[in-house]
Formats: C-alpha cells, sequence, structure tokens
C-alpha cells in the first residue's frame, strides 16, 4: 500500500508535470486511494502524470478536459474512425466523451475508474471500443499495431487487458529462457508426458517410482517452470504486485501450451 510520503511524491510528479491544471493534494490522495486502486503497491509502476491528469478531469479543475483534449483528442478521434462507419464517428466521439467525463447517478464518469496501471493513451482506446460497440455501431477493420492490443480488451477490467496484451510480446522470451534453464532431467520429464503423450503409469513405470510420485514430479516441474517464466516477466516488464496477478493468470493459463511449442518447434531445448 501506498504510504504517506510515496503519496506527496506522486502528487509533486502529478504538479509538475502538469503545472496549469490545480489539483489539491488531498483530492489527488483520495483519488488514488479510491478502491479501484487499492491494489496499487508502488508509485513506480503506476504511470503518475496520467492519473493526475485524469484526478484533475474527475475533479472538474479548470482547463483539465481541454489539457485532456491536447493530450489524447486526435489520438481518440483516429481511434473512433477506425472502430465505426465514418459518418457515425462524430456521435461515437461525442458519446466516448459523455461517458468519459460526465457521470450519472450510479454511474460515475469513466474518468474516475483510471487507476495509472496501464497508460492513459491506451486505457482510453479501450473506453472507444467499448463505447462504439454499445452504441451498435458498424465496426471497420483496424489496422495492424493497435488491433492485436484493442481486441483482447472487449471484455473484462479494461487496464488489465492491456497488461495481459503487452505481456505477452515478453512471454514468449521469458518463457523459453526458463525451459532453458531447467535441469536436463526435468526437461526430458515434461518432454515425455506433454510431447510423447505419456501418461503417469508409463511415466512411473520407466522412472521406477509410483504413479502418485510421477504425478508429484510433473507438478512440480511445471511449477518450476512457471516461477521461473513469472520471475523473467517480471524483471522484463518492470511490473508490480498488483499489475503481477494479472501475469500469474496469463501464465497459468498458458503454460501448458507453451511446453507443447518449445518441445516440440525447437529441438535445441531438447534435452
Amino acid at each position: 500500500m501506498l504510504d504517506d510520503s510515496a503519496l506527496a511524491a506522486m502528487w509533486e510528479t502529478g504538479r509538475g508535470a502538469w503545472p496549469a491544471l490545480a489539483v489539491a493534494a488531498p483530492v489527488f490522495t483520495r483519488f488514488v486511494l479510491s478502491s479501484e486502486r487499492e491494489a496499487a503497491d508502488a508509485a513506480d509502476h503506476l504511470h503518475v502524470g496520467d492519473l493526475y491528469l485524469a484526478c484533475a478531469c474527475a475533479a472538474g479543475a479548470p482547463g483539465a478536459i481541454d489539457a485532456f483534449e491536447r493530450a489524447f483528442g486526435k489520438d481518440l478521434d483516429l481511434s473512433i474512425r477506425r472502430l465505426t462507419a465514418s459518418s457515425d464517428a462524430d456521435d461515437v466521439g461525442q458519446l466516448v466523451r459523455e461517458r468519459l467525463f460526465v457521470g450519472l447517478p450510479g454511474r460515475p464518469a469513466k474518468i474516475a475508474l483510471y487507476s495509472g496501471r496501464a497508460p492513459l493513451r491506451y486505457w482510453v482506446r479501450v473506453v472507444a471500443q467499448r463505447t462504439a460497440r454499445s452504441a451498435g455501431r458498424k465496426r471497420v477493420d483496424v489496422p495492424a499495431g493497435d488491433a492485436a492490443l484493442l481486441d483482447r480488451v472487449a471484455d473484462g477490467d479494461a487496464e488489465e487487458q492491456v497488461i495481459r496484451a503487452h505481456l505477452r510480446h515478453i512471454y514468449k522470451d521469458s518463457f523459453e529462457r526458463a525451459f532453458a534453464a531447467l535441469a536436463p532431467a526435468d526437461r526430458t520429464l515434461l518432454r515425455l508426458h506433454y510431447l510423447d503423450r505419456l501418461g503417469i503409469d508409463a511415466l512411473g513405470r520407466m522412472l521406477q517410482i509410483h504413479r502418485a510420485s510421477a504425478a508429484r514430479r510433473i507438478a512440480t516441474t511445471r511449477e518450476k517452470l512457471r516461477a521461473a517464466t513469472l520471475e523473467i516477466v517480471r524483471e522484463q516488464a518492470g511490473l508490480s504486485e498488483s499489475a503481477l496477478a494479472s501475469a500469474v493468470r496469463m501464465v497459468r493459463d498458458e503454460i501448458d501450451l507453451s511446453i507443447e511449442r518449445v518441445l516440440g518447434g525447437d529441438p535445441a531445448l531438447d534435452p
């Protein structure tokens, strides 16, 4: 959890990034520590300048929305044009801005939900895509690049999905490094189980151990590989503990498929 000194430093950083926007320190502190941000554990892993701007917009600070438009307006409009029929772009753009900055009874303005774990520019694109879809507008093809990111964030928590999409860019290398670092006997065990499709009974007979022991060895080796992969992902991505939860789920979901891919596709990694 962020302490008082960290929060004060974040406020100073945000004020330095947006000197024309006046946000009182207590207002910014409440914004950061609201329920959507309780998992944030280190300012180093938050986009503090973006948080400050979002707080200023949510608090109605003079000039905040104009500053947002200067920073992200063109990018937002470009995203909308990619996601909607051209004749609908202006209407959807207005609707996106209403969702971002205008709260309704029982539904706060979207900008108040931004937590700083992902860049505000990407988060805004997610809001644009969701708004376009909910408005029932005609979808057009999204050019390569942003398409891969945007297509992964249709459902679920927007920032978590952005983080997971980013992690996939570094996951393959992290997994292969962790796999190559396993002991030869561990790699052999995984190859026999995943590539040669040997069950625990066959493995037990081959290794001259009980089937329960074979099952435990597979589980232990998988966990060792998962933990090593996760550590390399964390090092490469600079993840906080809160963002790491997304990496944990991703590694858990993809570990078996990755074992088969590495064993079947790269003989140099075979023991």
